[in-house]
């Protein structure tokens, strides 16, 4: 069997303030008081980059004895590198097999509790979502009806700042130990994920040399409210040591670990969490409204503009005029604030248009 899926979205993006991110509601980005961007107007952004599709091949494959095993091939691509040099070229976001219970290849992390997710029209989804998708493998099984559970081997992106300037790089050797549980009954359903990585600094022959282990815990839910259990409420929770590059608000940031005076590794403290509620004003108008909030841990050594927190609200109106149409508005606010107590906050209202196909 083949199928293909996927969806063309068109977003026109009106920011009332200066965010460095044009395309997707990235709150570190937004500058903070006193820096030169902070003086900057909003802009008008157009751009149909999230378009994407899928391609999906199923078959049974024999082994040497005669039995018989499904197999499942993904690939699926979209547009959305920030880059502008890269706005319009192809990138990959899944590219996995699954046979029986063992998958292969590039998809979301083990510990990542999609389901648990609001439905945003920014792509960023609210700076709520813990983890990415990374190379792994993986392998999945289930307890009973109600529970499964799954364990992987993943890339591992942990990262070291160096705000001291040693020589030498983060070059991690070990991969994340990567996994979940699972419990679904009813209308309710809860995950707990977690990583264990290890965390390196290679000096060379003039710098410093240390490892340590890094951890996440995410604990999920959601749950169906109504007579028909159309709208829903869902949460995250997740706490760590090394581990805030995995929350979508701190990646790239080097807030996972940062060496210091002494050239030793120090893990980063941090906590995330996110409540959104999903609710059906008909049977073709639905609202998302979300909160998010990150914070790490930040040291007295980091330069004063790093990141210690940031916060952010989605409110959106999405109407479904066809079952493969729908259009929408959203109303996004979000505050960044720094280790020196400099803060900055930003509006952006993001319009679309989305015609999917299957």
């Amino acid at each position: 069997r083949f199928a293909t899926r996927g969806y063309v979205k068109l977003d026109v993006i009106q920011d009332f303030d200066y965010v460095g991110n044009r395309f997707e509601f990235y709150v570190p980005s937004i500058p903070v008081d006193g820096e030169p961007d902070a003086s900057l107007d909003g802009r008008t952004t157009f751009h149909a980059k999230e378009s994407r599709i899928g391609f999906d091949f199923r078959k049974k494959v024999t082994n040497a004895n005669g039995k018989e095993y499904p197999l499942q091939v993904f690939l699926e691509l979209d547009f959305f590198d920030d880059r502008e040099d890269f706005r319009l070229q192809p990138r990959m976001r899944h590219a996995y097999g699954v046979l029986g219970r063992v998958l292969g290849g590039q998809t979301w992390s083990t510990s990542t509790d999609m389901t648990a997710l609001a439905g945003t029209i920014d792509f960023d989804a609210g700076d709520a979502l813990y983890g990415d998708r990374v190379s792994q493998i993986r392998w999945a099984d289930r307890l009973n009806d109600t529970i499964t559970w799954a364990i992987a081997l993943e890339e591992n992106k942990s990262d070291v700042g160096n705000p001291l300037g040693f020589d030498g790089s983060n070059r991690a050797d070990t991969p994340n130990l990567a996994g979940n549980l699972r419990w679904t009954s009813g209308r309710a359903h809860l995950g707990l994920g977690y990583d264990i990585f290890g965390i390196d600094w290679q000096g060379g022959s003039t710098g410093p040399d240390d490892s340590t282990i890094g951890w996440g815990v995410a604990l999920t839910g959601r749950y169906l409210l109504g007579e028909d259990a159309r709208n829903a409420l869902s949460g995250q929770l997740t706490v760590g040591e090394g581990s805030a590059f995995r929350v979508l608000s701190f990646s790239g940031a080097a807030a996972g670990a940062v060496l210091d005076p002494q050239g030793n590794i120090e893990t980063l403290e941090h906590w995330q969490a996110y409540l959104a509620y999903n609710h059906y004003w008909s049977q073709s108008l639905n609202s998302s409204f979300v909160f998010a909030h990150s914070s790490v841990d930040t040291t007295d050594y980091q330069a004063p503009s790093a990141i210690e927190s940031v916060s952010t609200v989605h409110a959106n109106l999405i109407w479904f005029p066809y079952n493969a149409v729908s259009t929408g508005v959203e109303l996004m606010w979000g505050e960044r604030e720094n280790r020196d107590g400099a803060s900055g906050d930003a509006v952006r209202l993001q319009y679309m248009l989305k015609f999917k196909f299957n």
